[in-house]
């Protein structure tokens, strides 16, 4: 892949930044200490050059960043071309976070990497399954187009730095509810293989001299999960490419990270377990509770079913239904006139039903004749998540040239599944 060298309007715009940077830290920590001064803010809350530690660390922090930046940049512009040149940015790509993103971004909008940054991407790409990458953008007949048009310096695929890929899976995790509350692990093969129980050990009870049996020791069984090819798309125009004002760092973050949090969303609830993840609706191991109502939600319902979870799961059970069913649930009352859901106790305490927790998954059914409305769980114990570790970006600047557009592919690879059915059960909207 070809590389980019710094060029002098992007120091002259480096230095501007930091400038800024620097001009909005005197702003804020001038109007800071204007408040210990007037007794606002308590005097043992600044520092020993008299700023405010927790207002001041963000915008001091960034300048710091960006001095380490321009630093690096005034090196590359002032050194030539040479082996000397590029071992001096090779060492910072592999060890800043932020200067990975920075080539990232600068890949982005030109297609070729900056000087020095070859070597910490190559590296970066380890983590990543390439060879089932490259099977899955080769049975796209359009992304096939990409590669045989593509060369290395306008196309082709490149590793996501870490640090963005985290950031798209917090995206993905405010959107997506599921995440926030199941078991969650990285891996770094393509099948992750959970252990699980099958059998307990069993004790027996004899006279003094009675005989003793053998009991049965626990059993163990192994479940895997595999990772599944999940993939968004987002078009840019080349306007905004060469708009140095346009935050494409953020757009692509942002658009990724709602793309695959709707797809897996709809997966981890509904999934068949073919070509994506198994979907806890979809286990036929689930138990369920009758709402004893053909088409109405029953108070009496949500009750039967919060008892009829094991104890040893109802300590840590969080309710998971759509938006819409909270709004039915608010109105239900126990047979004294009491409302089923309370607001938290505490500011920071979540509201709950039945002293337990709700998240809102929007890709739950609605309440209706036949289907499963509602959830009840403890999700760390019931359902797996698996990350499979790297995400790869395509770059194709060819399939929509003729609108002035160039797109960006995104894959990861996720895997969900039920691993513990008695952990997890649901409500059906029906007589039995």
């Amino acid at each position: 892949m070809a590389t980019d060298t710094v060029s002098n309007a992007e120091v002259i715009a480096a230095v501007k930044e930091i400038a800024s940077t620097f001009e909005l830290f005197k702003t804020e920590n001038d109007a800071l200490l204007k408040r210990v001064k007037a007794g606002e803010v308590d005097a043992d809350r600044v520092d020993e050059n008299g700023d405010h530690k927790a207002a001041t660390t963000e915008p001091s922090e960034k300048m710091e960043a960006r001095m380490s930046k321009l630093e690096l940049m005034i090196k590359r512009a002032s050194l030539p071309d040479t082996k000397e040149a590029e071992e001096v940015e090779t060492k910072s790509y592999l060890t800043d976070p932020e200067m990975q993103k920075d080539a990232f971004a600068h890949w982005l909008r030109k297609g070729v990497l900056p000087r020095g940054a070859e070597t910490a991407f190559a590296a970066i790409g380890q983590s990543i399954d390439l060879a089932q990458l490259q099977k899955a953008i080769a049975a796209n007949p359009e992304f096939a187009k990409t590669l045989i048009l593509g060369d290395d310096t306008t196309g082709g695929y490149l590793a996501m730095p870490p640090t963005m890929a985290a950031e798209i899976i917090k995206d993905v995790v405010d959107i997506d509810p599921m995440r926030s509350i199941c078991n969650v692990k990285p891996i770094g093969t393509s099948v992750f293989e959970q252990l699980k129980r099958t059998g307990t050990h069993s004790a027996g009870w004899t006279a003094e001299s009675g005989a003793r049996t053998e009991t049965e020791g626990t059993t163990w069984g192994k479940e895997a999960i595999p990772t599944h090819e999940m993939f968004a798309m987002i078009p840019v125009s080349r306007m905004n490419l060469a708009d140095s004002a346009y935050d494409l760092e953020s757009i692509v973050r942002e658009e990724f990270a709602e793309q695959f949090a709707v797809a897996e969303g709809i997966a981890f609830v509904n999934g068949n377990a073919v070509t994506r993840p198994e979907g806890f609706l979809q286990n036929a191991d689930l138990a369920y509770t009758a709402n004893g109502h053909a088409t109405l939600l029953q108070a009496d319902a949500l009750i039967t079913l919060q008892y009829a979870l094991k104890a040893i799961y109802a300590g840590r059970a969080t309710w998971v239904w759509e938006r819409l069913t909270t709004g039915i649930i608010r109105k239900l009352k126990d047979g004294e006139g009491n409302y089923l859901w309370k607001a938290g106790v505490a500011e920071a305490a979540p509201p709950a039903v039945l002293g337990m927790p709700y998240v809102e998954a929007e890709t739950m059914p609605s309440v209706g004749a036949g289907l499963y409305a509602i959830a009840l769980g403890d999700w760390m114990k019931g359902y797996k998540i698996v990350d499979r570790e790297g995400m790869a970006v395509l770059r194709d600047p060819f399939t929509a040239a003729s609108t002035g557009a160039i797109k960006f592919w995104s894959w990861m690879r996720v895997g969900g599944h039920v691993i513990q059915a008695e952990a997890i059960r649901k409500l059906k909207i029906a007589l039995t």
